[in-house]
This record gives C-alpha cells, structure tokens and sequence, in this order.
C-alpha cells in the first residue's frame, strides 16, 4: 500500500470511527467536499501528494487531541446553574423578562446553553460589539430560529412579532451588556407585542449602565423586569466535587481547585488549570498533583501559586 492509499484509508477509517461529516473536515483542511470526496475516491486529477500532506497534518493533530485532558462533563448540581434553570422555568410560565447577571466564569453561558439545548421553544443568541443595535439583536434572533427574511429594524421587528405571538417562546440574549440602550427597548417592544419570555443575561456592566447616571432613559425597561436572578463566583467544596466528579480527585486537589475557583474568573479559571495540569501530568507520565495545578495556575493567569 503506497503512502497516498494508506492516507485515504485512514481518513475513511476516522470518518468511520467519529461519524465526522466530509463537509467539517474540508473545511478544516480549506478544500472543498467535492475535492476530498475525489481524493478519498481515488479520482482527484490534482496534486494527490499536497492532500494527503494536508490529511496527515488534521489527523496528527486529532490525534493528539485525544490524549489531552477534557473538560468537565456538565452537571446541573452547581448551585449557579440550579439558580439559572429555576429562572428559566418560571419565565416560560410567566413570559416576562428577566435579566440573569453575573461576572465573568460564573456558568450563566454553559447553564444558558445546555437549558436551550434540553428544552423546546426556547431560542438562544449571543451578542457582541458588533451586534449591539436593535437591527444586528433582532437578525440574531430571526437567524436562530431559522428565519432567511431581512429588513430594517422595523420590519424585522413586526417580522419576529408575527412570528412568535401564540408560540409561549422564550428568548435568552446572552452577552447582553453590549446591547444600546435603543436594543433593550426594541426587544422590550418584542416581548409586550408577542407575549414570550425574555432573558437578558449578562455581567454586571448591565446595571452599572442601568442604575447610573443614565438610568431615566432605561425606564420602560425598569419596570417590566419581573426577575433579577444574581449569580456570584463564590462556589462550595461540594460544587466542586460535583464538577469534577468523573475524575475520581483526591481531596487534596479538590480543596486546591475550589481555592482557584475563589479567584477572578471563577469557574472558567479552575477548568483551564485544571486540563492545563493534566496535559503537563500526562506529559510526564505522572499522577495530578498540587504541584502540576500550581505550575498551571501561574500560566493562565490566576496568579500566585496556591502554597
């Protein structure tokens, strides 16, 4: 078997084994499907050579992947996301709006996105900078429930109106501190004329805006806010063992994790130690130990070790 058949065949053996679609693996190779599925075939007039250097390259590297440590499976038992999920229910009884407020590594993504992903009618965005204004917010929302339509802000807003009157939906605007002040209001407009939940989540940036100095022009909003659920990056030993469960971990690196996880950035900070420390354990074919987390601790930006 010469070097190019053998690629082709364990390129056909991987697509086998993880029921990876050609389309996701051309795309990370920068071919097309036509030009890989000729390639697999045996009947590209191309370089042959260039491919399979490109297939050898993806699959070491998704073969490296397998060896390091993965994330934390997720679990409904942190006290954050039990908060979440209980705001949640409630506002697809109610539809009204809600603003779900925490700090950065607090779990309101993950929490946010599994709930949507478990539930019917329930439709997930995610702003940023660049989708700040009530256009870019309501074009979100449209893309996310499979909507091709455009317009300007008024058409699409009457656009998402008829669409979601009588439908009990709720929305979720996560990342909802990039927002203006005019978007609140257009989706505020969203959730009076078609009668569906509203969630924006987000840091606390949103109330420093909405109780500042500039709170009189967030009134309509103020008053239609039916929950304030408050989330906080201070978590117990027992979420952290819960987290963490399908590790087996000693208690010592337990108790090590929750210290980090009382740091700036929570959560998020003691996963990234965590996997960081992991790999470097795999490394060097040793057990975790506190040793490996605080060499990691201080290479993604928690700070000082832990001893």
């Amino acid at each position: 078997m010469n070097d190019i058949t053998e690629t082709r065949q364990r390129l056909t053996d991987y697509i086998r084994t993880t029921k990876r679609k050609q389309a996701a693996i051309s795309k990370e190779l920068g071919l097309s499907t036509g030009t890989l599925s000729q390639f697999l075939s045996g009947s590209y007039a191309g370089s042959n050579e260039d491919i399979a250097r490109k297939v050898n390259q993806f699959l070491e590297l998704e073969r490296q992947r397998q060896y390091q440590t993965p994330p934390p499976s997720f679990t409904r038992e942190l006290q954050n996301t039990k908060l979440v999920y209980n705001d949640l229910d409630y506002l697809r009884v109610t539809n009204r709006i809600s603003f779900i407020v925490g700090a950065a590594g607090s779990g309101k993504t993950t929490a946010l996105k599994h709930y949507a992903d478990e539930n019917n009618g329930v439709v997930y965005v995610q702003a940023d900078v660049t989708k700040s204004s009530p256009r870019a917010a309501l074009n979100l929302i449209a893309k996310a429930m499979g909507l091709k339509k455009r317009g300007t802000s008024s058409e699409m807003l009457d656009i998402l109106i008829d669409e979601l009157t009588d439908t009990n939906k709720l929305v979720i605007i996560d990342e909802a501190q990039h927002l203006t002040e005019r978007s609140f209001n257009t989706l505020r407009a969203l959730n009076d004329s078609a009668k569906i939940g509203l969630v924006y989540a987000g840091t606390p940036d949103i109330f420093s805006r909405m109780y500042g100095r500039h709170e009189a022009e967030y009134d309509t909003i103020h008053s239609r806010i039916g929950y304030i659920c408050k989330l906080d990056n201070r978590y117990t030993k027992e979420d952290i063992q819960h987290l963490f469960g399908d590790f087996n971990l000693d208690k010592t690196i337990i108790k090590h994790l929750y210290n980090i996880s009382s740091r700036k950035g929570g959560l998020r900070i003691a996963i990234n130690v965590f996997r960081l420390a992991g790999d470097i354990a795999k490394t060097s074919g040793e057990k975790l130990t506190v040793q490996h987390l605080e060499y990691a601790a201080k290479n993604v930006g928690s700070g000082e070790s832990l001893i």
